[in-house]
């Protein structure tokens, strides 16, 4: 094979992964069936979170796995944290599908990691679109018709109903900042009530774009889901406390 033709090749079975990730998600979500279920699922990882405060918030199994996520306990590389679950979740289709794609994994993990490590720079790992589809999905338990499960009607966010402009222009958003608030960054996560630990945690994680990023990303996430109004709100208050209220203008601009 052609190099070019290695390469597509490499990228084809990433892309691939990529879905196969999602629907583990999706799958994992359909088999949380109960309140209690997610109450032992947070359990077996409240030691590695270290925020009861957090996991206290949540009553929904896709802001737990966001929460993972954010937490780097899982990723697209690291799957194993939903092996955890077998016992507490409702799916043998989950566990089946999980072992097949370590073994993808394993198989390409080279090429896998360098894709994604290459995607997690440039933030290019998912367009708006198909980020928003992702939301929609775990949000309403999609994936197959016969893996869906009978439970209560999911709560419709309203924040997407609320502010369509902000679901679209969001990323376009979060570069301004980055470009631009530089390294008042800890100011600005100070307004944002980020805590002096999380910080330092930033700090010592995370090249100084990715803080600002992570600053934001945590701040929304905060507020949750029916709360961007007052995310927006407190977004623009913290700019003006940097004493940027240009980034306020060009803020509301861009949110018309």
């Amino acid at each position: 094979k052609s190099t070019m033709e290695q390469l597509l090749q490499d990228r084809t079975v990433y892309q691939q992964l990529c879905k196969d990730y999602l629907n583990l998600k999706v799958l994992a979500q359909n088999a949380c069936t109960s309140p209690e279920r997610l109450a032992k699922c947070k359990e077996l990882v409240r030691d590695s979170v270290y925020s009861p405060r957090k996991l206290g918030r949540i009553h929904q199994f896709g802001d737990f796995l966001r929460l993972l996520e954010q937490r780097n306990l899982l990723s697209l590389i690291k799957p194993e944290q939903l092996e955890r679950f077998e016992e507490t979740l409702d799916s043998q289709d989950l566990f089946i599908d999980l072992k097949r794609y370590r073994q993808t994994l394993d198989a390409h993990r080279a090429t896998i990691e360098r894709h994604y490590l290459e995607d997690l720079r440039h933030r290019d790992r998912r367009t708006l679109l198909e980020k928003e589809v992702e939301r929609v999905k775990l949000e309403c338990g999609g994936g197959k018709e016969e893996d869906k499960r009978t439970t209560e009607p999911p709560k419709t966010s309203t924040s997407s109903k609320r502010s369509p402009v902000f679901a679209e222009h969001r990323d376009e958003l979060y570069t301004l900042l980055q470009n631009e608030i530089g390294r008042d960054w800890r100011t600005l996560a100070r307004a944002l009530n980020l805590t002096s630990t999380d910080i330092d945690e930033l700090e010592s994680s995370y090249r100084l774009r990715e803080r600002i990023l992570a600053v934001l990303e945590r701040a929304e996430q905060a507020q949750g889901a029916d709360s961007l109004v007052v995310f927006l709100d407190n977004l623009r208050s913290a700019l003006a406390r940097c004493r940027r209220n240009d980034l306020v203008k060009k803020m509301d601009k861009l949110l018309q």
